[in-house]
């Protein structure tokens, strides 16, 4: 991705790298839209769901299956060990780790969960605001109807 500075109402627009947050209740389609922005813009995804970090457990936390990630890479989807705990403060180090390596091979950061103690460890809470002030955030937050998810 190519950096610039533009001119935009009088103000600068920012350079900083750019991540996309894909959050939302269970069941909403979030790791759906976090796989077709990451194919749409050339990005790779993130996993936040703080259960599916561990390995198995694929039909509980309904993990999407190689089939359905569409080619995308994904971080921090498994590879936990089930008996290990895994804090908030891990993710914030894995997750910010994941986020710079994506970034230095030029692909787009799409963190894609529903475990928002994860995010806001990571957004506000790790390095004293360090990652809000190295990357410019969007945040997506899919909202359906009760009567839909049932």
């Amino acid at each position: 991705m190519e950096h610039c500075n533009v001119a935009v109402a009088g103000r600068q627009k920012s350079t900083n790298p750019k991540v996309v947050f894909v959050l939302g209740a269970t069941a909403t389609g979030k790791s759906k839209l976090a796989i077709n922005l990451a194919v749409r813009f050339d990005g790779k995804v993130i996993n936040s769901d703080k259960i599916q970090v561990y390995d198995g457990f694929p039909v509980i936390t309904n993990k999407v299956t190689e089939e359905e990630r569409a080619g995308v890479a994904h971080h921090l989807l498994g590879g936990v060990r089930p008996d290990a705990d895994f804090t908030a403060e891990n993710f914030c180090r894995e997750a910010a780790d994941a986020v710079a390596r994506v970034h230095s091979s030029g692909r787009l950061p799409v963190v894609a969960g529903g475990s928002n103690t994860y995010i806001e460890k990571l957004v506000a809470g790790g390095s004293g605001g360090a990652f809000l002030a190295a990357y410019d955030c969007l945040f997506l937050w899919i909202d359906v109807s009760p009567d839909l998810l049932r």
